[in-house]
């Protein structure tokens, strides 16, 4: 199962998107909500989630200002950007990021379960990847060896 995060300033929209969809169908466990991006930065150190819904305009730390401090600690979290603005800038400003999706408010069940079966299909093509990888690797070593003998 795949771990999420919700990150929302309004308690309303946080109980939603907890039951907006059947995450379990989707192989998805609710690892913590979280209603700033500070605390989900300290939240993301504990839970190490895989996905972060994070809305983008927020008190004490916003979405883009989360998404920077992951990216700059390496983490390897997917960021889904959600918001009530249609402006340019913030979609810019998720380009900017290489944020894995953005969804507006109010939130349509199926965009949402769109975009999160997307990052979970990049979650299985680099997990595929890295099995290649491990695969090749494993037998370059094993003929190398092999030379050896």
């Amino acid at each position: 199962m795949y771990s999420l995060l919700i990150v929302d300033d309004n308690p309303w929209v946080r109980e939603e998107l907890k039951n907006i969809l059947d995450w379990n169908s989707l192989g998805i466990e609710i690892a913590d909500i979280c209603a700033n991006g500070k605390d989900a930065m300290e939240q993301a150190d504990i839970v190490n989630p895989d996905i972060i819904l994070a809305d983008i305009a927020m008190p004490i730390m916003n979405g883009i200002e989360l998404a920077k401090k992951l990216k700059e600690t390496g983490s390897s979290t997917k960021v889904i950007f959600m918001s009530a603005y249609s402006e340019f800038n913030f979609a810019k400003s998720a380009i900017d990021m290489a944020i894995y999706g953005y969804v507006l408010k109010p939130i349509i069940p199926e965009e949402l379960a769109a975009v999160i079966n997307k990052v979970l299909d990049i979650y299985t093509n680099e997990k595929i990847k890295k099995e290649e990888k491990d695969e090749l690797k494993n037998s370059l070593v094993s003929r190398f060896l092999s030379s050896f003998i």
